[in-house]
């Protein structure tokens, strides 16, 4: 029997693989492996040298404006703003949280603390007795006045502090920035109709003497409160009688308005209606006369409720509720007149020998309702004091979240603008769409509504059209 090599070497014959040779060539490299791991010499480990933490560079605070770098700077910042000086720089006088949100409530709450201040006597010679920024302290009283202020301003605040029970105290701190800005005391609603009460009290005791005060031309508040009769004065809830009786006429008012708005609306779409072939029908003018009266009494109503000068107090329900139905009334203005719109476009449609109008129309028409819903959210949440900021913000960050989230609804969405743009189908056309088989009645950016020929409406959402083959 030959042995397997001279079968290898015979020509013509293949050979049988020598099942040694890989083991041994494997023991050889393992050998030389270890050989020269073992020459080579092993470093200690050593832990790495920690490195000195940097050291933070100092933070430049932000500058302190002008307007609060010192007491006397802020109050006469205060006293001589304007309109024109914008509300956020006057906000910027108090500190955090101490006026409301409501931007009519705040600008009333300002401007009743400069009136009592000016009342008080503070002017250009009581001013400069207020420490500068060097010399001030935390906390600068405003209010009651101290013994260094002029005789007159003394006198004038022991009475209002009298009249107001010792309650109301204007004083000025210093803040953790270095800016000096008036503290929440001063500005308390319910303190501050009690000074406005006690000044106006002061002022008609004086009417007729030498030591009357001229009212602000124009200003039918303060007219009233000077020469009105005592029982026009008298407290009823929290608003003076004459108030109520304003209140009343403002209400009436509106009303009146209202009337005439729809009726001054109907007959212009009527007359328009008429000059169409075909149009929308009564109903649908009738509901839009009717929302747009209560926009023009609601705007009435915002207009005129800052003529009666109500207390804080009540100003600050009634103005933010004025201001809701405001925003409400014109959504449904907004609602009822895009139906009007597209009854009108869609009559003139009609007649066209263009179907596509009659897929874009009601398109166009739920898109601008979509678009009126979210323009009345971001108005109605400030006045409800809610802030959608950070609520915008989380919808940036998690946008790739909400895609996936909304992946059927963008689908859809795709579905309706290839309708539009590639038009395989109008409305009429009797069409085979996922198994369904019918005539389209509409075309909206979620679905399309088919008729079956058993008169039974089947919804398609718009996403199978572009997948349905």
């Amino acid at each position: 029997m030959r042995n397997r090599r001279t079968i290898r070497n015979r020509p013509g014959v293949f050979a049988v693989p020598n099942r040694k040779a890989p083991v041994r060539l494997t023991l050889v490299i393992a050998l030389l492996l270890g050989a020269t791991l073992a020459a080579t010499p092993m470093v200690a480990a050593t832990p790495p040298i920690p490195t000195p933490p940097a050291e933070a560079e100092p933070t430049t605070p932000p500058p302190i404006p002008d307007a609060q770098e010192s007491p006397r700077a802020v109050l006469e910042f205060l006293l001589e703003a304007d309109s024109s000086v914008g509300a956020p720089a006057v906000a910027g006088c108090f500190t955090q949280d101490a006026l409301p949100p409501t931007a009519a409530v705040r600008d009333r709450i300002i401007r009743d603390l400069r009136n009592a201040l000016v009342w008080l006597g503070w002017n250009d010679t009581a001013l400069s007795l207020l420490p500068k920024a060097d010399d001030a302290k935390i906390r600068t009283v405003v209010f009651p006045a101290t013994d260094s202020m002029p005789a007159e301003m003394q006198a004038r605040s022991a009475s209002l502090e009298k009249r107001t029970g010792g309650k109301w105290r204007v004083e000025i701190v210093r803040g953790e920035d270095g800016g000096y800005r008036f503290a929440k005391e001063a500005v308390v609603a319910s303190e501050l109709d009690a000074v406005t009460d006690a000044i106006i009290a002061y002022r008609r005791e004086r009417a007729g003497t030498a030591e009357a005060e001229e009212p602000t031309a124009g200003n039918l508040a303060e007219w009233v409160n000077l020469n009105g009769a005592d029982w026009l004065l008298e407290r009823f809830v929290f608003l003076a009688v004459w108030q109520w009786i304003g209140l009343g006429l403002v209400i009436l008012v509106g009303l009146i308005v209202d009337a005439v708005t729809r009726f001054l609306t109907r007959r212009v779409l009527r007359s328009v209606n008429r000059r169409m072939a075909s149009g929308p029908d009564d109903d649908a003018i009738r509901r839009a006369s009717r929302s747009l009266g209560v926009v023009a009494a609601t705007l009435i109503w915002l207009l005129l409720i800052n003529v009666l000068e109500l207390p804080i107090a009540g100003l600050s329900i009634l103005q933010p509720a004025a201001q809701f139905a405001f925003v409400l009334a014109l959504l449904w203005a907004g609602w009822r007149s895009i139906d009007l719109v597209a009854e009108l476009v869609s009559a003139k449609v009609a007649i066209s020998e263009n179907k596509l109008d009659d897929i874009l129309v009601p398109m166009v028409r739920k898109t601008a309702k979509v678009l009126l819903v979210i323009f009345g959210l971001l108005n109605v949440a400030p006045i409800l004091g809610l802030n959608l900021g950070p609520l915008l913000a989380a919808v940036g960050i998690g946008s790739f979240g909400f895609a996936f989230a909304f992946k059927n609804s963008l689908e859809n969405l795709f579905g309706s603008v290839t309708v539009i743009l590639d038009r395989p189908f109008h409305v009429g056309d009797w069409v085979v769409i996922d198994g369904v088989e019918g005539n389209v009645e509409t075309v909206g950016l979620r679905s399309t509504r088919v008729r079956t020929f058993y008169n039974s409406l089947v919804t398609i959402p718009n996403a199978n059209l572009i997948t349905d083959k």
